[in-house]
């Protein structure tokens, strides 16, 4: 527990100032355009082709030099200081089966996410420090000498909905937690913040989300960006696989969407 301490202090001021470099690269920034920059479900994305994603364009995408309040991160990571928001963009990995993660990075855990988004980890846990956000640390759990010993994850609350267009051509956004439903009984899954905990790093530094894939994580495997409150342990022997895909409403693989991290309640708190 010590060393995890000596590394996140080690490794957190780099994205200290990657957070209050991309500021600073917007402080004398022209105000924003009347048009948002990712607008949500309305009339003016009602037109898109159904698996469209109501995203801008190229000539009117902001970055952090051209929009008030706007950072664009690597990946399509989108930090909009004045909504309060982080947008992903990426599409549904599967429809069906049981979850371990919620959101995961390409080449990972795809085949037990629901959603899979290009967006680096690291990218995605300096946008949300932008938004003013404080990470903790993830949960972990241990097997106790009669027991098993759960430490739930520490940092802010964070809220996660999915914005995708419908087979009918109509905008949806949703919870991501409508997306999710617990066996035996088709259980819905709570409404219930995701935990900030903010991965964790290696002996080397190395932020280990970017390798493990773990960005939204639904058991507990240590490593998550954002995690559930409670910990759910990654071994079977400890607590049987219970979540699992919502079929019937989750978009067939491959579904273009967004996913929008904001706070939960309150709005996080300004230094």
């Amino acid at each position: 527990m010590r060393q995890f301490h000596i590394h996140f202090a080690w490794a957190r001021p780099w994205f200290l100032l990657a957070a209050v470099g991309l500021s600073a690269c917007h402080t004398n920034a022209p105000a924003p355009s009347s048009t948002p920059l990712l607008p949500a479900p309305s009339a003016a994305t009602a037109s898109l082709e159904p698996g469209a994603v109501p995203v801008p364009s190229n000539d009117s995408e902001a970055t952090a030099s051209d929009a008030s309040g706007i950072v664009s991160l690597p990946n399509g990571v989108v930090c909009d200081r004045t909504r309060n928001q982080v947008i992903l963009t990426g599409e549904v990995a599967i429809d069906a089966g049981f979850l371990e993660q919620v959101v995961c990075i390409p080449g990972t855990r795809e085949h037990e996410a629901l959603v899979v988004v290009d967006a680096r980890p690291a990218d995605v846990h300096a946008a949300l420090l932008l938004l003013g956000a404080r990470p903790g640390r993830p949960g972990r759990w241990e097997y106790g000498e009669t027991d098993v010993l759960r430490l739930p994850p520490e940092g802010d609350r964070v809220s996660v909905r999915v914005r995708f267009v419908d087979n009918s051509g109509a905008p949806q956004e949703h919870l991501i937690s409508s997306w999710i439903v617990g066996q035996p009984g088709d259980r819905p899954f709570p409404e219930q913040p995701w935990v900030f905990g903010g991965s964790r790093f290696d002996d080397q530094g190395r932020y280990l989300a970017d390798s493990s894939g773990s960005l939204i994580g639904l058991v507990t495997f240590g490593d998550e960006v954002l995690g559930l409150e409670s910990v759910l342990a990654d071994s079977i022997e400890v607590d049987s696989a219970v979540w699992e895909a919502r079929t019937l409403v989750v978009p067939r693989p491959g579904t273009p969407v967004q996913l929008i991290l904001s706070p939960w309640s309150p709005p996080f708190p300004k230094e």
